[in-house]
């Protein structure tokens, strides 16, 4: 899932089907529900996500690494500086990409919200169930494609 999301005059706008919003705070709770849940639009999925403050500072851990590889000189003429920043690095990514996969693998640890309706999610397969039913009330009047037709072309 590609989170996508610009700032336009304060108000948040999605661009994907699903927007994550990374609670920190009772701040950042009450901005979810005053303009992130009100700003309704009938393709979205918004999650707040509970445990947002690890994953912020993960996924920012990873850029910054990103950017002492590309800003660094020293990191190019030193083999142990190498070592010791590829390790660093190889672990930042792997619990950016645990937490990342939480999202979708334990969904009952978030809030889920479909317009203004808080989603009963409970396992991953009650979120795979409630994505197909928002997506069918979404796209009702797209073509239906078997996969068996596919598949013989």
């Amino acid at each position: 899932m590609l989170v996508l999301f610009t700032y336009l005059s304060k108000r948040v706008i999605t661009l994907e089907l699903c927007f994550i919003w990374l609670k920190v705070g009772k701040d950042d709770e009450r901005t979810f529900w005053s303009q992130v849940l009100d700003s309704t639009a009938s393709l979205d999925i918004r999650v707040l996500c509970l445990n947002g403050d690890q994953l912020r500072k993960s996924v920012a851990e990873v850029l910054t690494l990103e950017e002492i590889q590309k800003t660094a000189q020293e990191l190019h003429s030193d083999p142990v500086a190498q070592r010791e920043y590829k390790d660093r690095f190889s672990e930042a990514v792997a619990k950016e990409e645990d937490l990342l996969d939480r999202l979708l693998s334990e969904p009952q640890l978030n809030r889920w919200y479909w317009k203004t309706e808080k989603l009963s999610i409970k396992s991953k397969r009650s979120l795979q169930e409630v994505l197909s039913r928002v997506l069918g009330a979404v796209y009702s009047k797209s073509p239906v494609f078997k996969n068996e037709l596919i598949k013989s072309r």
